[in-house]
């Protein structure tokens, strides 16, 4: 793997150095995505770039423009999948994706902390709450970490829903790994726990810097 070199920056408080933003900064991903369509199991592999191309000043707040692209290897051109808005403000981190806003973190970042990732959409309440890492997690480089638990219902007879994302301090968004699958209950044979519908996902941070 090669990792890039990035700027000094000074500490910020509350935990914001989590989530460091500056204009040309990026972070690339390999990615593996396992979805479910009526029992048939399809697997990608590509690779995921955001990168902050733009901001947007109002009052005392700034948005920050994050471009996605995916690209299937490394000798693939980089094609755009979307732009999100990042406002990091004092209390939290917010993301506005497909006309959504998610609360995807809440300052200070301290473990068990807990908050409602749905507080600015009108869906309903989805608890996040920061958990400290395991030995067997993924970790980048030498930089503290955090994860945040965005659901965390185990495998049952009808589901499993398991989400979380890791984060480093001075890094960002190291990890994201989302199990939501929908098992069979009709026509399944006597057997159980069998992927009807759904994805697994997951993405880890190969290289990160500045342009």
């Amino acid at each position: 793997m090669m990792f890039s070199c990035t700027k000094e920056s000074e500490t910020l408080p509350l935990g914001q150095d989590y989530f460091p933003i500056a204009i040309g900064d990026y972070r690339m991903y390999d990615v593996t995505e396992t979805t479910y369509v009526d029992k048939v199991e399809t697997i990608e592999t590509y690779q995921l770039r955001e990168s902050f191309y733009d901001l947007i000043e109002s009052g005392n707040e700034t948005t920050f423009l994050m471009r996605i692209e995916r690209r299937e290897t490394d000798q693939d051109n980089w094609l755009s999948v979307e732009n999100i808005a990042i406002l990091q403000t004092a209390s939290n981190l917010e993301y506005k994706e497909q006309n959504m806003t998610f609360v995807k973190m809440s300052f200070p970042v301290i473990v068990n902390r807990v908050w409602d990732g749905n507080a600015q959409n009108q869906d309903f309440e989805q608890l996040y709450h920061y958990e400290e890492l395991g030995s067997s997690d993924y970790t980048f480089e030498n930089s503290d970490h955090i994860k945040v638990i965005i659901s965390d219902l185990p495998a049952n007879i009808v589901a499993q829903d398991e989400r979380f994302e890791t984060y480093a301090q001075d890094v960002g968004l190291v990890e994201r790994n989302f199990i939501e699958i929908g098992f069979c209950t009709v026509n399944c044979d006597g057997e159980v726990n069998i992927p009807e519908d759904g994805r697994i996902l997951i993405q880890r941070l190969i290289e990160y810097g500045s342009e």
